[in-house]
């Protein structure tokens, strides 16, 4: 074999094999399977190119190298990754309002989820080919990385394991190279310009204090370690507010559940349920659908102004300068709330019907007197004549949602009662399912409470 007329030229790589034909000196060329020997003799196994060997033949392309085998290159896998659905890096970042002037309040620090939310992708790998040289030796290809799924606690993945979940409402984290839902969200410091404000689906606990004009909003129950001070908190369920709150006249604290608090000073509070004190209400509105106690030692009401639903209870009530202290039992604040809104809304539609039909009327008389009226003053009379029917017909829907809630009030009207274990002091005024009644005389351990028509006092002992 080895006189045959042939070169063989292989790549450093192996991939390539390269034969050369020399001018026979006998006068033959070899035959195709003399070439085939010839190229496995020579270790050339794999990729062989038959027809090239043919062409060659056929054609009698002596004297030059032409590619007779070819070997098949490795193809790399590529990597598997997770594909997160939320913002795992999240960098705090303030908003850019519309106008440009930036709001450092409004972070966004909390990524709320719901129970069944997709929070993150498995995108499988690509896998790997291995190559082979002319030769027949294998060539490995990089074997692709196949990500676990970072399944962290309160978190579920599908059946076939490419997709995460939460498992409950929360807040979503990514630590510890975990997916993370946590129910409950604690902020270990103050509300302030480090975190902005918070709004999460669960219940919030604030180990610090919130700061001026920061808000707070829970979907469950929101507890706060010290002091809430001049900043808003909203809850669906109770909030809790260990140290108290210092409003400045700007906090809102407004529960669907009940208010616990140290102290109030300056603030509204607002409770579907009850507003319990500790110590001191001072200069606050006040309005709870249940009873608002601040009975212990030092629990007292000064200024502002009372609702409750059920009971008042304190233990002292306005203070000997004779500061307006106002306190109204026995109807839901937020049934009288409403009619209140509804009142002002048809008296501004009154107000506005009887403008309309003034000005209906004086353009009636005109065209009655002249016949006829400009087309401007006729086009001006049919819309205020379309206008005048539309508020016609909302006057009679808030008329009749006015009754509704008269009616409704008169139907929920409870017994209502305020208890003054200490003392009440003159300037204090009461209002008692409708009926009110003004304190002269400071009074000690006395009961208020309605009989037919009056406002009767009665001793503590007695109530």
């Amino acid at each position: 074999m080895s006189e045959l007329p042939l070169e063989l030229k292989i790549s450093e790589d192996g991939m390539e094999a390269y034969l050369k034909i020399n001018p026979p000196s006998g006068g033959r060329l070899p035959t195709f399977e003399e070439i085939i020997s010839f190229l496995t003799e020579a270790g050339v196994v794999f990729g062989i190119d038959e027809n090239a060997i043919k062409d060659a033949l056929e054609n009698n392309r002596v004297g030059e190298f032409f590619l007779v085998a070819q070997g098949e290159k490795p193809e790399d896998g590529i990597d598997g990754y997770i594909d997160y659905k939320f913002d795992k890096d999240k960098d705090l970042k303030p908003v850019v309002l519309e106008d440009g002037r930036v709001d450092y309040k409004n972070l966004e620090s909390v990524e709320n989820v719901v129970k069944g939310q997709l929070l993150a992708v498995k995108v499988p790998p690509k896998p790997e080919k291995d190559g082979k040289t002319v030769t027949g030796k294998v060539v490995k290809a990089y074997k692709p990385k196949d990500p676990k799924m970072p399944a962290g606690k309160n978190t579920y993945l599908s059946e076939d394991g490419m997709k995460l979940f939460a498992a409950c409402d929360g807040h979503v984290v990514y630590e510890n190279g975990k997916v993370v839902v946590h129910p409950v969200f604690t902020r270990r410091g103050d509300v302030d310009y480090s975190i902005g404000n918070i709004e999460f689906v669960g219940d919030v606990i604030i180990m610090g204090s919130v700061l001026p004009d920061f808000k707070v909003k829970a979907g469950g129950n929101l507890e706060v370690y010290k002091l809430v001070e001049g900043g808003f908190l909203e809850a669906e369920g109770n909030i809790i507010i260990r140290g108290g709150v210092f409003g400045r006249g700007k906090s809102v604290v407004k529960a669907k559940g009940d208010i616990f608090l140290e102290f109030a000073d300056q603030a509204t509070l607002e409770a579907g349920g009850n507003v319990v004190s500790d110590e001191s209400i001072i200069n606050c509105k006040v309005v709870a659908g249940g009873s608002v106690i601040a009975k212990g030692r030092k629990g007292v009401i000064v200024g502002g102004e009372v609702y409750a639903g059920d009971v008042v209870d304190v233990t002292h009530l306005g203070s000997d300068l004779g500061v307006r202290t106002y306190v109204e039992v026995g109807i839901d604040p937020a049934l009288k709330e409403e009619y209140a809104q509804v009142n002002n809304e048809l008296a501004d539609i009154q107000r506005k019907l009887k403008e309309l039909t003034k000005g209906v009327e004086l353009l009636k008389t005109m065209e009655e007197k002249m016949g006829s009226i400009p087309e401007e003053e006729r086009e001006l009379y049919l819309r205020m004549t379309r206008a005048l029917f539309q508020l016609r017909g909302q006057a009679e829907r808030l008329k009749k949602r006015k009754e509704e809630l008269e009616e409704r009030m008169e139907k929920v009207k409870r017994e209502g009662k305020i208890i003054v274990r200490g003392i009440v002091y003159p300037g204090v005024r009461i209002t008692i399912r409708g009926v009110k009644f003004a304190v002269k005389e400071a009074l000690r351990e006395v009961v208020f409470y309605r009989e037919g028509a009056e406002v009767k006092v009665g001793a503590l002992r007695e109530g």
